[in-house]
């Protein structure tokens, strides 16, 4: 990834394990879904989430429990249709179904990973810019960071709850 683009991270995604109906109450951990050898997983092609989920994905695939969309609405309205048991998604993409397309909100949502929330970054193409450009985009997003304008946009697009939880917070010192 690092060859074709440069990234800089500006939000913090807690991926999340939505589940369906199917699932039993008493299911808590990818462990336990692996073990019902009943229960499948939806996503959108090509979607990478952590390292402690993409494991258990890639078991998933190998063993034809995996369902595949093309896009994410297709993937909500198959799993509003019960053609797969659970997805894996951020409070940002489920809250937009949510809010803007009026689908009902999940139910059942837990936090499997626990290593938490991974950097959302910007990713700037190195074909289409030059090394001075991305350095300039990085200003910027540093300075929303700084000044607030990230938090104000978080909360007004993911509310009070998921908006102050989604502040990218560098674990170290960002490349200038």
């Amino acid at each position: 990834r690092d060859q074709f683009a440069w990234f800089v991270p500006y939000a913090a995604l807690d991926w999340v394990v939505v589940l369906g109906p199917n699932v039993p109450k008493n299911l808590h951990s990818f462990d336990q879904f692996m073990a019902n050898k009943q229960l499948t997983l939806g996503s959108v092609r090509s979607y990478r989430y952590s390292p402690f989920y993409d494991r258990y994905v890639d078991q998933l695939i190998a063993t034809g429990r995996y369902t595949e969309m093309g896009e994410p609405e297709l993937l909500y309205r198959m799993f509003a249709a019960n053609r797969f048991d659970a997805l894996i998604e951020t409070p940002a993409l489920y809250l937009y179904y949510v809010n803007v397309k009026k689908q009902a909100m999940p139910t059942r949502r837990e936090q499997w990973d626990p290593t938490g929330a991974m950097p959302a970054s910007l990713v700037i193409s190195k074909r289409n810019f030059s090394e001075s450009q991305e350095k300039k985009w990085r200003a910027l997003v540093a300075e929303i960071l700084a000044d607030g304008t990230m938090d104000k946009i978080l909360i007004k697009h993911l509310g009070n709850e998921y908006g102050p939880k989604t502040r990218y917070k560098p674990a170290t010192k960002e490349r200038k």
